[in-house]
């Protein structure tokens, strides 16, 4: 499993896999370089590094894991030819730029991916070389050679971890780089070539990833627009005329779910098995106070691990969900047993549909079909939303494959 955090946070201790365990797979978390230690590029780097300008360190821990795994998981009652590769967020962004990639997309056999962004594109080396070249220079150190590079090496690991003001959208924010060893191309391009890991696939988002920009809250003319006809038809379309809901949903389905669509339709194309989800459940009680299932929401119910007691959140929350999260009902429960026998059937087999539930299609050349995991149960959808997501794809065509943040 590789944990989330926006490549600058979290750790793989915050994910308890008893519950897989009990049902006969070993879970393996992991932990990795974050922020400039884990993605950071410099000239004098690249002059200086027999791997040349390799600057995904953090991806390279990532694959040093799987090989440790492929080699010692026997161990453990696993097997080393049916490895699944599993993360969320930027767990996910990873698990996509490892499919990908000519230095980790033989080390799996399965993959999932929730909530994956898949359509924001890693930075260009030459840009990330320049942040890299300002922020070091900040610190004392110039040139681009090998006394700079030695100097890099001396300073201290605080100098390099500043936080990015900005937060998610801050543009000098450590992040996956094209840096031409590790990654050298976007995810999309290379699925639209058909250059991706022809492994099957679990790949999927919630009904409300936009609570992960707060300030759409209070900003939603940011994402729908000034008054005028546009914004008029925006919201109708989007949020049924409440300007909040259209931007969250504007933001979900462009980021996540059209993506989502994009990456599961490339591999049908590939011939290779991909299976959609969304996740739309949240817990009756809180049904009336939140747009939907947040950005991580999923995770508690993929691992059988929802709380048995009310806890309180923070007032500034930057998740925007209920201020209350109501202890597990039945209900929850039934839920995440249904997810997780779901990920468990995928994990041993490559095949969902040996859960016992409600048939999971795999998306085809022929039909669009994903699982919603909703109020009802898991419920197989065909062609969810299909005219909203097809603008948003030719949006990103437009745009050839690029997305820029709100």
């Amino acid at each position: 499993m590789i944990h989330g955090g926006g490549f600058t946070g979290g750790t793989g201790a915050g994910y308890d896999g008893a519950s897989f365990a009990r049902d006969g797979v070993v879970l393996v978390t992991i932990n990795y370089r974050l922020g400039r230690l884990g993605f950071f590029a410099h000239p004098a780097l690249a002059a200086t590094n027999p791997y040349g300008a390799l600057s995904d360190y953090g991806f390279t821990d990532q694959i040093a894991a799987l090989r440790w795994v492929r080699a010692n998981i026997a161990a453990f009652g696993g097997d080393a030819a049916n490895i699944t590769l599993f993360g969320e967020s930027a767990g996910a962004v990873s698990v996509n730029n490892l499919l990908i990639s000519p230095l980790g997309r033989n080390l799996f056999a399965k993959a999932i991916s929730e909530s994956s962004f898949a359509r924001v594109p890693a930075m260009p080396l030459a840009k990330a070389q320049a942040l890299g070249t300002r922020f070091i220079a900040a610190r004392g150190v110039t040139g681009e050679d090998a006394a700079a590079a030695t100097a890099m090496r001396a300073l201290p690991a605080s100098a390099l971890t500043a936080p990015a003001a900005g937060g998610l959208t801050d543009p000098d924010r450590p992040s996956p780089i094209i840096d031409g060893v590790v990654v050298s191309e976007t995810v999309p391009a290379a699925f639209a070539r058909g250059d991706q890991a022809p492994v099957p696939l679990i790949v999927g988002g919630n009904s409300f990833e936009a609570n992960l920009f707060p300030q759409l809250r209070d900003h939603p003319n940011a994402v729908v627009g000034p008054p005028g006809p546009a914004r008029e038809k925006a919201v109708a379309l989007f949020g049924a005329g409440d300007p909040a809901r259209a931007a969250a949903n504007i933001v979900t389905l462009s980021f996540v779910i059209e993506p989502d669509r994009f990456l599961a339709r490339e591999d049908a194309r590939a011939g290779t098995p991909a299976f959609v989800y969304y996740f739309s459940y949240v817990p009756a009680a809180v049904r009336d106070s939140t747009l939907g299932a947040g950005h991580g929401d999923e995770v508690a119910y993929v691992f059988g691990a929802l709380r048995k007691v009310a806890v309180e959140r923070d007032a500034d929350d930057s998740r925007l969900g209920p201020k209350r999260l109501p202890p597990a009902t039945p209900e929850d429960e039934a839920i995440s047993r249904a997810m997780h026998a779901y990920w468990v059937a995928f994990a041993k087999t490559g095949d969902p549909d040996s859960a016992g539930g409600p048939l999971w299609p795999a998306t085809s050349e022929a039909s669009d079909v994903l699982m919603e995991f909703g109020p009802n149960g898991p419920c197989p959808r065909r062609d969810f939303e299909k005219a909203k997501l097809d603008l948003f794809e030719a949006r990103a065509q437009a745009a050839q494959g690029v997305t820029i943040a709100p």
